[in-house]
C-alpha cells in the first residue's frame, strides 16, 4: 500500500470536492501518541470525495470506520473514536488515534509517510510532501475549483521544540496550514515539513 501523508490526499480529494482536513498528533513525554482527524466538506460531495480518499489514501477511505480500524491496529495504533454527522449540508467525520508507542507507530506507517527519527539526543518528526513536480500538475485547477480547500497540521512535541519549518504556536506546539491558493498555497509547501526537540 503505497505510504502517502494525509496531507497528500489533498492533492485528491480538492480536486473533487471543497474540503477541510485538519490533523493533530500529541507526543506525550511517556512516547504515547494521541492523533485527532477533522473532516470537513459539503455533503452533496460525499460521494466524489470519498472515491478520492478511497483512492489515494493510505488508509483507504475516512468514510469506512471498519477499514480505519484495521488500518491502525496493523500500525501499532488503536482509533477509539470514529463520529460522522451532517448539518445543514455539511459532512464532518471526526476520528481519534491513540498509540502505546509513537515511533512505533508512526514508523509502521499509521500516519502514512510520516516519519519520527531520533539522533544525538534528538527527536526529529518528518513528514514528505507529495513531490512539487506532481503539485504542479494539478495548481492551476485546484486554485480555480476548489479555492476554499484548506489542510492543516499541528505538532505537540512532548519537549520545546529547537527547529521546524512550521509556524511556532508555543514552545511545544507548531503547525502547517496550506490552502489551494494564496500566499500558503499548498502547491508551494516544502517538500518536507519538519520539527525536531531534545529526548
Amino acid at each position: 500500500m503505497r505510504r502517502l501523508t494525509t496531507i497528500a490526499v489533498l492533492l485528491a480529494v480538492m480536486l473533487s470536492g471543497c474540503i477541510t482536513i485538519e490533523q493533530t498528533i500529541k507526543i506525550r513525554s511517556d512516547d504515547t501518541l494521541v492523533a485527532n482527524y477533522s473532516y470537513s466538506f459539503p455533503s452533496n460531495q460525499r460521494e466524489a470525495v470519498t472515491a478520492a480518499s478511497a483512492s489515494f489514501s493510505p488508509y483507504g477511505s475516512f468514510m469506512d470506520e471498519e477499514s480505519l480500524k484495521a488500518f491502525f491496529a496493523n500500525r501499532n495504533a488503536e482509533m477509539t473514536s470514529y463520529r460522522l454527522s451532517e448539518r445543514s449540508g455539511i459532512t464532518n467525520v471526526q476520528i481519534i488515534v491513540i498509540a502505546k508507542d509513537a515511533a512505533k507507530a508512526i514508523n509502521a506507517g499509521a500516519f502514512g509517510a510520516m516519519r519520527l527519527v531520533a539522533k544525538d539526543n534528538l527527536m526529529r518528526l518528518e513528514v514528505p510532501m507529495p513531490a512539487k513536480e506532481e503539485r504542479d500538475k494539478h495548481r492551476a485547477r485546484a486554485a480555480k475549483l476548489m479555492p476554499g480547500a484548506s489542510v492543516s497540521l499541528t505538532l505537540l512535541a512532548p519537549h520545546n521544540i529547537a527547529i521546524s519549518n512550521g509556524k511556532q504556536l508555543s514552545d511545544e506546539m507548531c503547525s502547517w496550514h496550506f490552502t489551494s491558493g494564496g500566499k500558503d498555497s499548498f502547491f508551494d509547501a516544502p517538500e518536507i515539513l519538519f520539527a525536531q526537540w531534545k529526548q
